[in-house]
């Protein structure tokens, strides 16, 4: 394909280090098999670093972070209103990097995408539909937008770790 080998070894790195491939000495790049502990450990990840992001919003300038979480929840809610999973579980996704990067913690942000990345994978991979529990991320996701507005932490913090653990 025209390309040398050392842009390959850094993509396979790069693929690696996200948890996406599994180097093997003298076998080569392998994609490692799915485990329920996998899933398990990335979306308790997910949970605490967004918990986190979510506490400094709200203790913030969360006025700031409202325009873009009002553009993903209407991306969300026309999704669910279409009855399109994948737009509405990209969406949702988007929502929820949208409070990571507002509350302005770089090392949380790029950690938090990463495992999205593998968030996507599982989803592809396991051919996960959301149609069926697509109300229900909806709404949790406006309950959610709604604590957010009204600056109820504790409201928030409980509905962002609830639908993690959902």
């Amino acid at each position: 394909l025209g390309f040398s080998r050392a842009p390959v070894r850094d993509a396979l790195r790069l693929l690696e280090r996200d948890g996406l491939v599994a180097l093997v000495p003298n076998r080569g790049a392998i994609v490692p098999e799915l485990r329920a502990l996998d899933i398990l450990e990335v979306y308790a990840l997910r949970a605490s670093l967004g918990t986190l992001a979510l506490h400094k919003v709200m203790l913030g300038d969360a006025a700031r972070a409202i325009g873009p979480l009002e553009r993903e929840l209407t991306r969300l809610v026309r999704a669910g209103e279409r009855r399109r999973a994948r737009d509405a579980a990209d969406a949702d996704l988007a929502y929820q990097q949208s409070i990571v990067a507002a509350a302005g913690l770089p090392r949380v942000s790029t950690a938090f995408e990463r495992l999205t990345w593998q968030v996507r994978m599982f989803l592809g991979a396991l051919d996960i539909d959301v149609l069926d529990n697509l109300e229900r991320v909806v709404a949790e996701v406006q309950a959610l937008h709604e604590a957010i507005v009204e600056r109820d932490v504790p409201a928030a913090e409980r509905l962002w770790r609830e639908k993690f653990e959902r």
